[in-house]
């Protein structure tokens, strides 16, 4: 590959030489001669400017091979900086994953007390419903007693030929066995 390039320079180099002894000499045709002093005054202005002072804003090669070195250092202090940034963040990527594992696992135990309180709340509440049903139940029966005891005691009353007088504050059972018992002595 090298050689092949070195080969093509040579050849363009003798190309060039040969073109230019030809116009000096007068070798080349008269169109091909106007042709190449175009060629070559267009080629001298492009000299003159590169070896002028420029008067443009853009730096020289010289001044921008110049701010490489600059640059590089603060291109390296950046570097070094998000490289501290990124196991900074590595570091607290760390923790935190660590972090959701434990509230994780609490949160699991958690949620598994949560059912269990709850299954508990669930048996609670049908033993309070057992409960009420039972007090209510007893309620009524207790209530079938007192109905019962106070039938046997207007009985009782009556046999011993006592007067029996009703009561108008008493409950709605209470009037019936009483408006009963007055019944049954008529």
């Amino acid at each position: 590959m090298e050689t092949k390039k070195i080969i093509i320079v040579l050849s363009l180099i003798i190309f060039s030489c040969l073109i230019y002894g030809c116009s000096e000499s007068g070798w080349l045709p008269s169109s091909m001669q106007s042709n190449y002093a175009a060629a070559n005054r267009q080629s001298n202005s492009q000299l003159q400017k590169r070896f002028n002072e420029t008067s443009s804003d853009e730096p020289t090669e010289f001044e921008s091979a110049m701010d490489l070195p600059g640059k590089y250092t603060t291109a390296t202090e950046q570097a070094a900086k998000i490289k501290q940034e990124n196991q900074q963040f590595a570091a607290e990527n760390l923790k935190l994953k660590e972090r959701v594992a434990y509230l994780e696992k609490e949160l699991g135990r958690t949620a598994k007390e949560l059912d269990e309180a709850n299954s508990i709340l669930v048996e609670t509440r049908v033993e309070l419903n057992n409960w009420k049903n039972n007090i209510l139940g007893f309620r009524d029966e207790l209530r079938q007693a007192d109905t019962e005891q106070l039938k046997a005691l207007i009985e009782i009353l009556k046999l011993l030929g006592g007067e029996i007088k009703t009561v108008t504050n008493q409950g709605a059972a209470n009037k019936e066995l009483v408006s009963r018992a007055n019944s049954q002595q008529q």
